[in-house]
């Protein structure tokens, strides 16, 4: 995958230094190490939409379910 693009941010000291201690850890940059954790940020976000969809078709399905009980309820008295 082509690299073309930059970000530059500021981040605390501590949080440096853990990146650089976990990046040595895996025998990897920072950069790497920061292109990673953002790849499985994206995953998690597209994973969390998903589950967020299922979960409103879940609720209108219920929703649909809960009327039809009342509705043969009501035919039924």
């Amino acid at each position: 995958m082509n690299k073309n693009s930059q970000i530059h941010f500021y981040i605390e000291t501590p949080i440096l230094q853990d990146l650089k201690k976990r990046a040595e850890e895996e025998g990897i940059t920072i950069s790497k190490l920061c292109r990673e954790k953002l790849r499985d940020y994206s995953l998690l976000a597209s994973l969390q939409e998903t589950l967020e969809n299922i979960n409103r078709k879940i609720s209108k399905e219920e929703r649909i379910l809960n009327l039809l009980k009342s509705a043969l309820r009501r035919n039924s008295a």
